[in-house]
């Protein structure tokens, strides 16, 4: 018996017979390679071994096996970290010899171990805009004022770019070509030890002779608002809590009181009281509802301390600025709007102050002020709850 193909089944063969011949046309074909395979840049190796193979992170990885920093990172749940690794040179100018880390405690290592490290993996790319980034430890604490061990403190790093180099704390570090990358994590290597803060920003100002004037004029005004049943929460602020974010103060010296015409706490007492008693709040000729303070904090406000209206809330990482931040992002921090608001309540706050930096120092004066702007006396201590930095002068109309 003889088959036959229904003429549509024929041509459907056919086809099928043609895409095949083209599929399988010499030219078609997949060359070979030509010339060297590019190498794979990409990460290979975890930063356990990054750490280990590093001939410059040696001291670090004594300390690492002595510490329970892997149970800490266990306990953490972070797939990912990031580290802030001080190099060997910077571990023994901070005193962190061979020696020492033999001989110290456990817990005194996980204290400076976790300080170095992030959850997470921040890559470079993160610190192309101006500005430093909030960046919370592994480091958690209960030694803090107003912190508990069922309310712990949380070291937190402010990570910077400033010209090629990483800025931590408003410390320039390594160049951030020598970040090195892991498929789980990433480190940069650091220059110089960053160190853990020990004092709350109230502490720092009580404690440092040069801020003596200073210190008392918040007393000074704080008895005055206490005394009549104010909310006005600059010692709150200062202090710091949970619910206090981190901020930054412009901190006037003794010189700058001085320069201002105040030569003794009996000086600032007495221009406080220029303004007793407290005229009660009100709503002004704005529409805003205003909250009267001491003639004293009027001119102290704007270095800093009038922010205590913003400070509660959950973002505890606040307004904290470093002379890297002042620097490379100043003219968007100049009057920069901290909060909006609308008629029958506070007036919405800002930045009082406008910074420059003609030739690489940050220069500050007050906003719209005539006066010649005044540099940094003593720039990026870092506290608790914030970072200071002293000025020889009161930031005047």
């Amino acid at each position: 018996m003889i088959y036959t193909i229904p003429h549509n089944k024929f041509f459907t063969a056919l086809l099928v017979l043609a895409v095949a011949f083209v599929g399988c046309r010499k030219k078609d074909v997949m060359p070979e390679p030509v010339g060297e395979p590019v190498p794979f840049t990409g990460a290979t190796k975890k930063w356990q071994q990054l750490i280990e193979e590093g001939n410059n992170f040696s001291l670090f990885q004594a300390a690492l096996k002595r510490s329970s920093l892997n149970t800490i990172i266990e306990k953490s749940g972070s797939a990912f970290l990031t580290f802030f690794l001080p190099v060997n040179k910077a571990m023994e100018e901070a005193g962190w010899t061979l020696d020492k880390i033999n001989a110290a405690d456990p817990k005194h290592l996980d204290s400076m171990l976790t300080y170095c490290i992030v959850a997470g993996q921040t890559l470079p790319g993160a610190f192309t805009s101006p500005g430093s980034k909030t960046l919370a430890t592994l480091s958690k604490r209960d030694d803090v004022p107003n912190f508990s061990s069922s309310q712990l403190y949380t070291d937190f790093l402010f990570v910077g770019s400033h010209n090629d180099s990483v800025c931590v704390n408003g410390q320039t570090q390594s160049k951030w070509s020598e970040a090195q990358l892991a498929t789980n994590g990433a480190i940069y290597p650091v220059s110089r030890m960053v160190p853990r803060p020990t004092k709350t920003l109230i502490q720092y100002i009580a404690e440092d002779p040069r801020l003596e004037f200073y210190s008392e004029a918040i007393r000074i005004n704080d008895s005055l608002y206490t005394s009549e049943w104010r909310d006005i929460q600059v010692v709150m602020a200062l202090t710091g809590g949970p619910s206090v974010a981190q901020h930054t103060l412009f901190a006037p010296s003794n010189e700058a009181f001085k320069k201002a015409g105040f030569q003794s706490v009996d000086d600032i007492r007495n221009y406080s009281l220029a303004t007793w008693p407290i005229p009660w709040p009100e709503t002004g000729e704005d529409g805003y509802f205003h909250v009267p303070v001491t003639s004293m904090d009027t001119l102290l406000f704007p270095h800093g301390t009038g922010l205590y209206q913003i400070l509660g809330g959950k973002d505890l990482s606040g307004p904290v600025f470093f002379t890297n931040d002042l620097i490379d992002n100043g003219a968007s921090l100049t009057g920069m709007p901290l909060t909006t608001s609308s008629p029958g309540y506070l007036p919405p706050l800002f930045i009082p102050l406008a910074f420059s930096s003609p030739d690489k120092e940050p220069l500050i004066k007050l906003l719209k002020s005539n006066r010649q702007p005044v540099p940094i006396a003593d720039k990026n201590i870092r506290t608790l709850n914030g970072v200071i930095h002293v000025v020889d002068n009161l930031f005047m109309p």
